[in-house]
């Protein structure tokens, strides 16, 4: 590489040397150095560019040629005197043929303009016969068209008269439709008033709700206050239990070493008898040792049993969450929780003596009734701290595997999912679900489909990604983990938008299709109830169903199943998936769903579960939909429905009134066939019943069958439907109240 201190000589020598032999060697050094990649730029920076020009314009052919080449190796292009006067003379040779073309294109522009001059005045001449000709046709159309003025003119005046008929007939439509409107801005002002009253009535019953919500506070504030002198108590008979335990401890040790003296004196006056008596000892027997207090090691053994036995006890009761009434019953199993509680207030050294605790607690767990006490005793604090050290990654410990499934059980109970909440367990429940071990990930499991029963842990599960984790677990082929994974996904999803988002969105939707195939029928059951939660009212997930191959016509087979609880099901996904969805209930209509529904209804195998889910896949399918409500027109559907508002089923009765309503909604001919069906009685009879979902939905049937017909009216208004609606009118729930306002209207 060329020191970049000798450029600067080179460009100079290159620059202003006048010997041939020097400009040639310049040249040429510089060309080399040219043609160095690594060179190119400095030779730019140091400004070689101008020597070397200098000497392309040398006369010697070497120097020129050297010179030139270095400049094209450093990218400047270098042109001649020579060349620069050919191009001169190219660009004035094309100037001149420039000029003759545009020579030429004029001479042609001006004979064309000769052509156009001569064929215009051929044109004119044309014209001017035409013109001839047509002032003969326009005398003739004159003539035509004062005759057919005349013609108009009659037209019009017939026209008028007409219009003024019309006109008058108008005015007096315009006026009908001002006192029309009068009327209805008279009515729109009534139902200002009523929506006034109506929020005036909202406020009260808001501020009734707070009273009533703070009157619930201070019972809750007493139910703790109860339950912490309740778990004093427990806390000083398990204080008296300890105390007489240690007596009882201390009274064996002492009638054991009673026994060991009494042995040893027997052995002494044994031992002396022998050494007194040895040639007679060898012809008798060795008299017996004496059991001085034998009487009393019985009777600790036998105490030590029947302690052992009372904790095993069971005693099946009813239990209800508010009876705080005290059984006889609940005392002693309240003794047996204090004593297997002792164990777990305070823990030992041994991890066997925890573990027999929580096997015990867990026996008695499995009493509904016990599940309270077992929380007033505080147990689910001290399962949850027994939970916080674990490691799922590791897996859990006996005591922990122990612990957990003692919890899932409690969690039955519902005042018991809240204390999980209050104590920060639920974060350790979820957490556990990473476990490896398949038992404990099924007990993990149970508990949180326990757990997610509660709308405050369903959301803080939620936020805890449970649901993905759930959607992970659908399609590894292991029943029991499936079955409590499409379970906890339809408790969370029911009614719950964000949940049903989320399943969409960790792509759990294809996995849930899928096991509804599955050989199993309880995962198939399972599988479709899923998927009815899911898409209950969802528009995007409905159409997923709809889109996806053979789902919905799957669905509809399994109304016909052979297992009722699949049945079930299927009628339950039919209601969600159709449910405020047209193309939907096209689709499932065109599959057969209302013929098998009709059967399912009339089937007397059917029980009232199944039929309640068939009659709100009924209600949904209806809904809007004139084909479906002229399908169940024909058939005895109507009639069976009206039957099933007669039923002991509360949920049958809901389900039932909402089809009628929506298969007599805007439908004349259906509104006659369930009236003259038997409907009207058990309608006002439902108007008495104490559930306002029922209540409800029986106004709005009402509403629909009365509607555009004074028979129906009678029909109810001699059934006394007026004097439960009008004390209906008085509820204190907004909903009810405005359907029997809007039942009384049309009734009246």
């Amino acid at each position: 590489m060329m020191d970049g201190g000798l450029l600067e000589p080179l460009l100079f020598l290159a620059r202003k040397s006048k010997n041939p032999e020097v400009q040639f060697r310049a040249a040429s050094a510089l060309n080399n150095l040219a043609s160095n990649p690594e060179m190119k730029q400095v030779l730019k920076d140091g400004g070689a560019v101008n020597p070397l020009k200098s000497l392309a314009r040398s006369r010697d052919p070497e120097i020129k040629r050297e010179a030139i080449e270095a400049l094209a190796e450093l990218g400047i292009t270098y042109v001649s005197k020579e060349q620069r006067k050919r191009q001169k003379a190219e660009r004035e040779r094309q100037a001149l043929l420039l000029a003759d073309q545009q020579r030429a294109e004029r001479e042609a522009l001006e004979r064309e303009a000769m052509q156009r001059q001569v064929l215009k005045r051929e044109q004119l001449e044309r014209q001017k016969v035409e013109r001839e000709s047509k002032e003969r046709m326009m005398r003739e159309a004159l003539e035509k068209e004062r005759l057919e003025k005349e013609r108009i003119e009659r037209q019009r005046l017939e026209k008028e008269a007409q219009e003024r008929a019309m006109r008058e007939a108008a005015e007096r439509e315009a006026q009908e439709r001002i006192q029309a409107e009068r009327e209805q801005m008279k009515l729109e002002r009534m139902n200002v008033d009523a929506r006034q009253k109506a929020e005036r009535e909202a406020l009260e019953k808001q501020a009734r709700e707070a009273r009533e919500a703070l009157a619930r506070a201070q019972h809750e504030k007493l139910q703790l206050e109860k339950e912490r002198q309740e778990r004093e108590a427990l806390e000083r008979e398990v204080n008296q239990a300890r105390d007489s335990l240690a007596r009882a401890r201390a009274e064996r040790e002492a009638l054991e070493r009673e026994l060991l003296e009494a042995e040893a004196a027997a052995l002494k006056l044994e031992k002396a008898e022998l050494e007194r008596s040895l040639s007679e000892a060898q012809n008798m027997k060795p008299e017996q040792p004496i059991q001085l207090n034998a009487p009393e090691a019985i009777r600790v053994v036998a105490i030590s049993e029947t302690v052992e036995v009372d904790d095993e006890r069971d005693i099946d009761e009813d239990y209800d969450e508010e009876d705080d009434e005290m059984t006889e019953a609940d005392r002693r199993e309240k003794a047996k929780i204090a004593l297997v509680m002792v164990d777990l207030w305070e823990p030992a050294e041994d991890k066997s003596i925890t573990q027999s605790a929580l096997r015990k607690l867990a026996a008695l767990s499995m009493k509904i009734r016990n599940r309270k006490l077992i929380r007033i005793a505080g147990a689910i604090p001290i399962l949850v701290e027994l939970l916080k050290p674990s490691d799922p990654s590791v897996g859990l410990t006996p005591t922990q595997s122990l612990a957990l499934s003692v919890l899932a059980v409690l969690c039955r109970n519902v005042r018991n999912r809240e204390d999980v909440r209050r104590n920060d367990g639920l974060r350790h429940v979820l957490r556990i679900a990473r476990v490896k071990e398949e038992k404990d990930l099924i007990e993990d499991l149970k508990a949180l489909k326990e757990l997610a029963k509660n709308d405050k842990n369903k959301h803080i599960l939620r936020e805890g990604r449970l649901l993905e984790f759930l959607v992970s677990k659908l399609l590894p082929d292991n029943q029991p983990i499936q079955e409590l994974a499409l379970d906890i996904i339809t408790i969370m999803t029911t009614n719950d938008v964000k949940s049903q988002v989320t399943v969409r969105d960790a792509q759990g939707i294809p996995p849930i299709i899928k096991l509804i195939y599955h050989q199993e029928d309880e995962i198939k059951r399972r599988a479709v109830r899923c998927l009815g939660s899911v898409a209950q009212n969802n528009r995007k997930i409905q159409q997923m169903v709809r889109k996806s191959k053979g789902t919905l016509k799957t669905i509809v087979e399994y109304l016909s199943h052979e297992n009722q609880e699949v049945r079930k099901a299927a009628a339950g996904c039919v209601a969600s998936v159709s449910e405020n969805d047209h193309s939907n209930q096209i689709a499932i209509r065109k599959l057969g769903a209302v013929a098998e529904l009709v059967n399912l209804l009339s089937d007397d195998e059917s029980r009232d579960d199944t039929k309640e889910q068939v009659a709100a896949a009924i209600r949904s399918l209806a809904k809007g939909n004139t084909k479906i409500q002229a399908d169940f027109r024909e058939g005895p559907g109507i009639k069976l429905l009206v039957n099933l508002l007669s039923v002991n089923h509360l949920g049958c009765k809901i389900h039932a009134t909402g089809a009628l309503m929506e298969l007599a909604r805007d439908n004349a001919k259906n509104c006659d066939i369930i009236c003259y069906a038997g409907a009207v009685h058990p309608l006002v009879d439902s108007l008495e019943q104490e559930n306002k979902v029922l209540q409800y939905l029986t106004e709005g049937c009402i509403w629909a069958l009365a509607r555009k017909s004074s028979k129906r009216r009678r029909l109810f208004l001699d059934a006394n439907a007026l004097e439960p609606l009008r004390i209906l009118k008085m509820s204190d729930n907004i909903q009810v109240k405005k359907g029997a306002e809007w039942a009384i209207q049309i009734l009246s």
